[in-house]
């Protein structure tokens, strides 16, 4: 089990590649004839379940090294995103050129994340408030497994369930499945999975004595199987209540787990420069999410009437990677530098 589990933290900028290509897939006009490259990338939000999976486990890496100061974690975390956010929502509220107090006061929302909280407030880039959120906790979590190990998981985890279950009740029986805003319930159904990450990040930095028999490997794969057909069952039979009830989501905590190993165990048999492309491409996954994001909603109807589907796809795919690696160099060597200067961070 434990090669298992070292070759998902081997793979994990990769992984990180992986999936944002796949969120990015999902975003896009992309047609095809071919039903399994259709499945796949219909359930392209996944990508975000494999992040959220990856960030637990990075994170219990980072605070299990024993000398990690609680403000110099904060400190770590809020600048690696917030600066480069900051810096992209202020240049496209000055490309949008909407000035008045109502378009000002969509910025604060957005810049402190606050609308995303807010029932009815406009707000896009929901990641951004869900990972900064699960940052912020992760502390309180990590100091109670440190105390009580694997049940303060299972009660994180079954908390995570609960509230997804409990929303999915409220929203259904009164609101009668017609919530105008339904966007919480991306945050609230990925508790599960980050927190699933953390403990696979324990096993692997824990020499694991869990050995995988023939018949455990056979029943893991049994269930992801099944957690594939239960999705695909949701989606043609269900579609009114998948984001109201979350079974869009639910399904990824048996997933990710199980597709992490697997497609880490392709890339182990893979070429080299495969892997590499991958993790390169994963270390600008925040950016290319950011900036996609933002292109995809202002562009794809536009681009999609004078150009077509394929070649907006590649103007888009285009576009995104470009400015992309132009945030990710702005804040690499501009804003990081000046934020962690008056952070004292080294």
């Amino acid at each position: 089990m434990q090669n298992y589990l070292l070759l998902i933290s081997k793979y994990r900028g990769a992984l990180m590649g992986i999936a944002i290509l796949w969120v990015m897939m999902f975003h896009l006009p992309i047609k095809t004839s071919l039903p399994v490259v259709y499945s796949v990338i219909s359930v392209g939000y996944g990508g975000v379940d494999i992040f959220l999976f990856l960030s637990g486990l990075g994170l219990y890496f980072s605070l299990s090294k024993g000398d990690v100061k609680l403000s110099q974690y904060y400190k770590k975390r809020f600048c690696r995103i917030l600066p480069e956010f900051w810096f992209f929502l202020l240049i496209t509220y000055i490309i949008s050129l909407d000035f008045n107090l109502h378009s000002f006061s969509n910025l604060i929302y957005r810049a402190t994340t606050i609308g995303y909280w807010i029932p009815h407030t406009p707000y896009n880039l929901w990641y951004i408030s869900c990972i900064l959120f699960l940052y912020a906790i992760f502390p309180i979590y990590f100091k109670l497994f440190s105390k009580y190990g694997l049940k303060i998981s299972a009660i994180t985890i079954t908390l995570g369930l609960a509230l997804t279950t409990i929303y999915a009740i409220v929203a259904i029986f009164y609101f009668e499945n017609n919530l105008s805003d339904n966007s919480l319930i991306f945050t609230i159904s990925r508790i599960p999975i980050f927190f699933i990450g953390s403990i696979f990040g324990y096993y692997i930095k824990k020499p694991s004595t869990i050995h995988l028999t023939k018949k455990r490997i056979a029943i893991i794969l049994l269930t992801f199987i099944i957690s594939i057909g239960a999705l695909e069952y949701f989606i043609h039979y269900y579609k009114a209540y998948l984001l109201t009830c979350s079974l869009y989501f639910l399904p990824f905590i048996i997933i990710t787990p199980v597709l992490c190993i697997i497609l880490a165990l392709i890339m182990e048999k893979l070429p080299q420069i495969i892997s590499m492309t991958l993790t390169k491409i994963g270390a600008l996954s925040l950016e290319l999410y950011i900036v996609h994001e933002y292109i995809y909603r202002e562009l794809i109807p536009d681009l999609t009437n004078k150009c077509g589907e394929a070649l907006t796809v590649m103007i888009v795919i285009t576009l995104s990677f470009v400015a992309a690696i132009v945030l990710y160099n702005i804040n690499k060597f501009f804003l990081q530098k000046y934020f962690r200067k008056i952070l004292n961070l080294s």
